[in-house]
């Protein structure tokens, strides 16, 4: 089976002399532009660093990978989890890409995610 990914179109990192250019440099051939961000901003890219935090506490510190396959397949679920149905706070509760109404009527259900690392709980039909 051929894996086609999907490279990202931009690529946020800071501007630390130490792999800026060299980073850039491997990037730019497979399409992904980095922006150039503004010198000793410290705060500017809170999502990410948020987003590096949240993968490893809520996902990868929580699974045992057996091979490149697992590897690529658990970030995959995880990503598609949170866009899709974990709630986030700054949107009240509601998940970027999911349903905008949650029912209320119904038996609570659980779907278990990775292997139950992630339990996504949903209302069932009424």
């Amino acid at each position: 089976m051929i894996v086609t990914e999907r490279l990202p179109r931009h690529l946020i990192h800071d501007r630390d002399s130490k792999f800026a250019a060299y980073a850039d440099d491997l990037l730019r051939p497979m399409g992904t532009e980095p922006p150039l961000l503004p010198p000793r901003s410290p705060d500017l890219n809170g999502r990410a660093e948020r987003w590096v935090r949240t993968v490893p506490e809520e996902c990868l510190d929580r699974v045992i990978v057996l091979n490149e396959n697992h590897l690529r397949w658990v970030p995959t679920q995880f990503i598609r989890y949170y866009n899709e149905r974990r709630p986030h706070r700054s949107l009240g509760l509601r998940p970027p890409e999911g349903p905008m109404d949650e029912d209320t009527a119904g038996e609570v259900c659980r779907h278990r995610l990775l292997g139950g690392v992630i339990n996504d709980h949903y209302r069932g039909a009424a």
